[in-house]
């Protein structure tokens, strides 16, 4: 029996199904010279990435540009971009087929390969941050349940299995496939290769519904372990004690954010593929513009996450967030936050969104700009959080070095090898499926766009270049405005003189102009100067606005104590110069002030459980039951999949 049995699509001719495993199956057949040309060229890029890892190897972390006050960089960024782009190519094929959709047959197989490759590579880049990969057996031996570390670990480990039998599962038709037609022609490698990974598969009812039943637990199972493994990626973040990650939707942010990088990684991996491989006829403009859509509405998604994250912070303003908001919007980060921003956000939706740009270039421009956009936000996130003070210390500056940078040019050239092989041994399109669910598409689907949209992508382009280059000098400009000519200010301070150790203390500042005139509406800072180790800076106790009276009162603890002096700073605008006024304050007292607790108390998670029983000497204090309880269920059916699998290798061929 023909392993792609007789079930097949409306319109599917024996001429066009003879085109489609002619093209699938090209590439398996015969290797040309440019192949082996990039793969030279991988492997040197991955070289000089070994070199370079071999390198921070034999002098440790100090080649990086990471220190102790920002400890995480290029390495963790990465780490979060490439397990972001992992979500959107297993995640979006089960939602897909799930939902019966058609269209994305034929880039099924390349979305779901995107998820295993980007899992693998990204796994890498913690090993990499801790300086020497043997101190990851310090997390398997002294790892805490409590700590979302473990979760993140067991997270992908359980992601990365689901997803490799979710890639596996429809591959088996095909590879009984290539097993049949290459025949011969083959290498005896690949002719091994296919029998084996076949399982003996020949398209039998039986073997058929072991398939379809298989394939349909693990796309009800990864949708979840999808969702949950950025979730817990954020978790790393936001449960940490650092302002900028002090928030309750990193969670679906992160998920968000995962599924648009994903989405534009699948539209530049099928434009290269379908070129190369010359699928034209197979992928389509069908397939861009409905991954277009997709990228488009995401695009609204992220603009809406974004300005949640950035209202709340900046309506709050608490301690640390006018810092971090500064560095990210005029400061040393603004080209990179701007570019995320404009370059990654609103210049993809404009060429989405427009019908004269919706068009394979322009959707995949739109692509490549996300995801450019989409690493550099998680460098933001990762390296702006870092960068604002916990103590009282300047900030820290941050430059990754050649080593950094020579790394993750290795771990995309990894990437990229990995695609190659699979590309070169595996049909990159799911012929049965497409075959059986699909079938060929009208010719008017994939003509060639008219001179026009190019010209209006074009324009489109280079609005935003106009918008990023004026935001830019508004800032410039706005930052380097001169303070002569302006009206001088007088500013007094009030505070206790003597107060207790986290005592709250009630200070209160006035503002006067030159001539004694109350001035209202203005920000007043009080800050402490407060030295740690080698470094001073100004730490902000508070602040708050004048009222008509040019009075502003507020609250706040020192809990540093000693002789110490409050600073009441005016930083001054168009109208009005800049003041300062001093008060002396001593802070007697040496209690702690700081108390560690686990949060919410669960028992057996973070909570010893109230009664001991038998179980505890086979599991102490069963701490981690939650989820021990969620990986059993989740790998008991990996492994009845598994079981499926087996079955289809047991079935007999039906003559």
């Amino acid at each position: 029996m023909d392993a792609l049995s007789s079930h097949e699509a409306p319109g599917v001719t024996p001429q066009w199904r003879e085109r489609l495993e002619r093209r699938a199956l090209a590439p398996l057949a015969s290797t040309g010279r440019r192949y082996w040309l990039w793969i030279g060229f991988l492997l040197l890029t991955i070289s000089w990435g070994l070199y370079a890892w071999s390198t921070q190897l034999e002098n440790g972390l100090i080649v990086t540009g990471l220190r102790d006050r920002i400890s995480w960089g290029v390495y963790i960024a990465s780490f979060v971009f490439f397990i972001g782009i992992s979500h959107a190519g297993t995640l979006l094929s089960a939602i897909l087929r799930a939902t019966k959709a058609r269209w994305q047959l034929s880039i099924t197989r390349m979305a779901e390969l995107i998820t295993v490759v980007a899992l693998c590579v990204g796994a890498l880049f913690p090993f990499i941050d801790m300086g020497h990969p043997e101190r990851f057996m310090n997390l398997v031996f002294f790892g805490r349940w409590q700590s979302p570390l473990i979760w993140d670990i067991l997270a992908i480990t359980t992601y990365l299995t689901g997803s490799s039998l979710y890639l596996l599962l429809p591959l088996i038709p095909d590879f009984a496939l290539a097993r049949d037609r290459l025949g011969a022609t083959a290498s005896r490698f690949h002719r091994t290769l296919f029998t084996l990974a076949a399982v003996g598969y020949h398209g039998t009812p039986a073997q058929r519904k072991a398939l379809e039943r298989a394939m349909t637990v693990m796309m009800i199972i990864i949708i979840p372990v999808a969702v949950s493994v950025h979730t817990v990626v954020s978790w790393i973040f936001a449960m940490t004690l650092r302002v900028p990650m002090n928030t309750t939707v990193f969670g679906p942010f992160f998920v968000a954010g995962a599924i648009y990088s994903g989405i534009a990684a699948i539209v530049l991996l099928m434009a290269v593929l379908r070129k190369v491989l010359h699928l034209e006829e197979f992928i389509t403009i069908t397939q861009f513009r409905c991954l277009g859509y997709l990228l488009g509405a995401f695009t609204l998604i992220m603009a809406y996450f974004n300005l949640q994250e950035y209202a709340v912070h900046g309506y709050k303003l608490e301690a640390g967030m006018p810092f971090h908001f500064a560095q990210l919007m005029t400061g040393p980060f603004w080209p990179l936050f701007w570019f995320y921003i404009l370059g990654g956000i609103v210049l993809p939706g404009l060429l989405i969104l427009n019908p004269g740009t919706r068009t394979i270039r322009g959707i995949v421009a739109a692509s490549a700009l996300a995801l450019l956009g989409m690493w550099g936000e998680r460098y933001l996130i990762v390296v702006t959080g870092f960068r604002v003070p916990l103590m009282p210390y300047a900030p820290s500056d941050y430059t990754p070095t050649w080593v950094e940078w020579s790394i993750l040019a290795g771990a995309l050239g990894l990437f990229a090898l990995i695609i190659s092989i699979f590309a070169k041994l595996f049909p990159v399109i799911s012929v049965w499926e497409v075959t059986e669910h699909r079938g060929p598409e009208p010719v008017a689907e994939y003509q060639a766009p008219a001179r026009r949209r190019v010209g209006a992508a074009a324009g489109a382009g280079l609005l935003t270049l106009l918008m990023v280059g004026g935001t830019a000098a508004g800032f410039i400009l706005g930052s380097q405005a001169s303070a002569d000519g302006r009206t001088a200010t007088q500013i007094t301070v009030a505070v206790p003189g003597q107060v207790a150790l986290g005592q709250t203390i009630e200070a209160q500042a006035r503002l006067l102009d030159g001539t004694g005139t109350p001035i209202a509406k203005a920000i007043i800072q009080f800050t402490v100067p407060l030295a740690f180790l080698e470094s001073s800076s100004d730490v902000v106790l508070a602040q708050a606005t004048t009222d008509k009276s040019g009075i502003a009162d507020v609250r706040f603890d020192i809990r540093t104590s000693g002789a110490l002096e409050v600073h009441a700073v005016y930083a001054g605008d168009d109208r009005y110069a800049p003041g300062t006024a001093v008060a002396p304050v001593t802070v007697n007292g040496d209690q702690q002030l700081y108390v560690q607790h686990a949060g919410v108390p669960v028992p057996g998670l973070n909570e010893a459980p109230s009664q001991v029983s038998a179980a505890d000497s086979l599991w102490p204090g069963l701490s981690g039951w939650p989820i021990a309880l969620v990986l059993i269920v989740v790998w008991s059916l990996f492994a009845f999949v598994a079981v499926l699998v087996a079955r289809i290798a047991r079935v007999q061929e039906v003559p």
